[in-house]
């Protein structure tokens, strides 16, 4: 049984991310393109929402965290891609990759190894923009791999001027300044990266006043308004008033976009559609060929101090590890299934199928929830939480009452899937 199940897991992978990264350039399989080297959850920020924060001795091993297994591990997994012709997109997670030497190290390392055209994606923090030594150092990695072709990929975890309370520095004599803020946008604007603000629970009646400071500071220095990817924080924490100012705050949304479109609804479809609407916009409305909408079934997630296959970064408890690459010390040589089952049904599941949504009117429609909050709050990770339900309901209602109100429904209708048309009009006789 254990080597069938490890036949079985060398099986899925070959027809599906295998496959995929020996030609990355392929339209078929493109949920399978990415490869995620999870480093560490060690941060210089405490911030009120991590998971990490809150969980770091559940998610990580002390060998995990080895710096010297992470150096090792890093090398074969390098010449195994090598070896095997892969050539996968590739995200560092970390707690913050960039206040740490290791993290530094790593993003070197993969540079060096990576081939042109090669696209590396980095969530930070930013931090580093307040030590002008380690500033300038990146910058020069990044010019370096840029004269490789290598395109870094920086995605700002900055939620604004307003959220400070939310993202407080584990040193508290540290601050984010106006010349923190003024080399952020400068440094986004130089380098091409995005931002992507989480919009959590806690001084959720901020965020309209948030959101136009990030569009003030967008024509201030010239970055295109619709840069910044706004995703709500799917923990347990919502109450109803919160759920209700998150109406405000998306109702307000929609208009903005409207007026920013000239009240045009050629142009406002445009922007939910090609422009991605900010993603919160978008995301009820357009289909991306997976069960989750979540990287988590177009990734392989791999933590480099042990070489475990993990479900995700919010999952990777040892019991769910699903498999775990063998070596010799010097090479990949196989890779030992653990907890297969899950990680397939986690693969292959589609999100309306979860206890109470193959029932639910907005089944069509939601984003549903995030397997680590899910489990972190119910001990189940296939158990939607009802504080969040009710907080996609909101949004949903919101949308359609927002769209409505403005006049571009009926277009939209005829732009999207017969199963979200059924669902968009059973919401409206409820409304």
């Amino acid at each position: 049984m254990i080597l069938e199940n490890d036949n079985l897991f060398n099986s899925y992978l070959e027809r599906t991310f295998y496959k995929k990264w020996k030609n990355i350039q392929s339209e078929s399989l493109t949920n399978y393109s990415s490869l995620e080297l999870i480093i560490n959850g060690r941060c210089d920020l405490h911030c009120k929402y991590c998971y990490v924060t809150k969980n770091h001795n559940n998610l990580f091993t002390k060998e995990s965290e080895d710096e010297t297994n992470i150096k090792n591990n890093l090398k074969m997994v390098l010449d195994w891609l090598t070896l095997n012709k892969f050539n996968p997109h590739i995200n560092l997670f970390s707690g913050e990759l960039f206040s740490q030497d290791i993290g530094i190290y790593v993003l070197e390392e993969v540079i060096k190894w990576a081939p042109p055209n090669a696209v590396i994606v980095i969530p930070t923090n930013m931090n580093f923009l307040l030590d002008e030594t380690r500033t300038n150092y990146i910058i020069n990695i990044i010019n370096n791999a840029k004269k490789k072709l290598v395109h870094i990929g920086l995605s700002a975890s900055v939620d604004g001027v307003y959220m400070e309370d939310n993202r407080p520095f584990i040193n508290k004599s540290l601050r984010r300044t106006e010349e923190f803020y003024d080399k952020l946008f400068k440094m986004i604007k130089n380098y091409n990266g995005g931002f992507h603000p989480m919009v959590y629970s806690n001084e959720i009646d901020k965020w309209i006043e948030n959101f136009l400071w990030f569009q003030d500071n967008f024509e201030k220095y010239d970055i295109p308004y619709e840069n910044i990817y706004l995703l709500e924080v799917r923990n347990k924490e919502w109450t109803i008033e919160q759920c209700k100012k998150f109406s405000e705050f998306l109702e307000f949304l929609v208009e903005w976009v409207w007026n920013k479109c000239n009240k045009n609804t050629s142009e406002f479809t445009n922007f939910l559609f090609k422009k991605k609407g900010f993603n919160i916009l978008s995301t009820w409305l357009t289909t991306i060929g997976r069960g989750l909408g979540c990287s988590i079934q177009n990734t392989i997630q791999l933590r480099l101090g042990d070489l475990s296959i993990v479900d995700c970064h919010r999952l990777s408890y040892n019991h769910a590890i699903a498999g775990t690459f063998r070596t010799d010390g010097n090479k990949i040589i196989s890779l030992e299934a653990k907890n297969l089952e899950l990680y397939l049904a986690i693969q292959t599941l589609d999100g309306k199928c979860l206890p109470g949504c193959e029932v639910c009117i907005i089944k069509d429609l939601c984003g549903y929830g995030c397997l680590g909050s899910q489990y972190e709050a119910t001990g189940d990770q296939f158990s939607p939480i009802p504080s969040v339900c009710r907080l996609e309901h909101f949004k949903i209602k919101t949308f359609i009452n927002a769209f409505n109100k403005i006049g571009v429904l009926p277009s939209i209708l005829g732009l999207v899937q017969n199963n979200k048309i059924k669902s968009i009009k059973l919401v409206m006789e409820e409304l």
